[in-house]
């Protein structure tokens, strides 16, 4: 049902919008494009590196607090991240794009970066450190690396896509109509991406308490 507007103020908002896309989406060259979503990549590589030390959270996950963060904070704060630099160029400057691909590029790229910085701050400072602490044997260590190269860093670039998607959809549906973007367009797919975090996160406790990694 059409919303109330006696006094087309929001027809006006509406259209006062439009021109200021329009205008937006004249000085943006092809190529400007491209460059500024290059540059949006580099800032999310830039913002990859101290969110992914929330990832180290997992570290504290035998306290109930920690398990709680692991589980419930974690992944929805690093999605999040992930996601920041994408996220506020489609809602405040949508008309920087010109295709899906661009925002795609944006979160892939920037869930790649976050998974390898994250890595390599386990392998070389937390492990690290457990090992020096006889916390951990190089073997396990070694056993645990193995697993977490590939496949956290997969479990983060795939959750990335699934936000991009969202983000795709969302500058899609403003592209097309002109319109202020409409956040709540395909959330369901970054929901499905805090899940699958989440989901990886239980799986990655229960093979660590199974002695997988032994």
């Amino acid at each position: 049902q059409p919303q109330a507007d006696p006094f087309g103020l929001l027809a006006a908002g509406r259209e006062a919008y439009r021109r200021r896309y329009e205008a937006g989406r004249e000085r943006v060259s092809a190529g400007r494009s491209w460059a500024i979503t290059v540059g949006l990549l580099l800032a999310g590589t830039v913002v990859a590196v101290p969110a992914a030390f929330i990832g180290t959270l997992g570290q504290f996950a035998r306290s109930p607090g920690g398990g709680l963060a692991m589980f419930a904070i974690a992944p929805l704060v690093e999605e999040i991240c992930k996601a920041l630099v994408a996220f506020w160029a489609v809602d405040r400057r949508p008309w920087w794009f010109r295709t899906r691909g661009q925002i795609l590029l944006c979160t892939v790229g920037t869930g790649l970066a976050f998974g390898l910085i994250e890595n390599l701050i386990y392998q070389y400072v937390y492990f690290a450190l457990a090992a020096d602490g006889k916390a951990m044997t190089a073997t396990q260590v070694a056993a645990v690396m193995a697993f977490r190269w590939p496949v956290t860093t997969a479990v983060h670039v795939l959750t990335a896509a699934a936000s991009g998607i969202w983000l795709a959809k969302v500058w899609s549906r403003a592209e097309a109509e002109r319109a202020q973007p409409r956040i709540r367009t395909g959330i369901g797919w970054f929901v499905g991406a805090v899940s699958v975090h989440t989901a990886y996160n239980v799986l990655a406790t229960i093979l660590e308490l199974a002695g997988s990694f032994d």
